[in-house]
């Protein structure tokens, strides 16, 4: 019971010292990494999520085959 005070004091200081190292982390991660990232993807002109319409058939469907999907013997085993 005597050492309550000391134990909530502990925990503002804790409390305090992690928002602050959190701070100090997020800042450095998002410098350290996401900033550079961006501007090399920047300069090689990369985009990523395609947003620009292919010129030759004008839609974003991409035909996905995966070998074997027309094997009807692939359904009979499923695991």
């Amino acid at each position: 019971m005597r050492l309550r005070p000391v134990f909530k004091l502990w925990l503002k200081v804790a409390k305090a010292v992690g928002w602050f190292n959190t701070q100090i982390i997020l800042t450095l991660v998002y410098i350290l990494i996401f900033i550079p990232f961006g501007l090399l993807i920047n300069m090689f002109r990369k985009d990523q999520v395609r947003r620009e319409l292919p010129k030759e058939g004008g839609t974003y469907w991409e035909p996905y085959e995966q070998a074997g999907l027309k094997d009807r013997k692939r359904y009979e085993r499923q695991f």
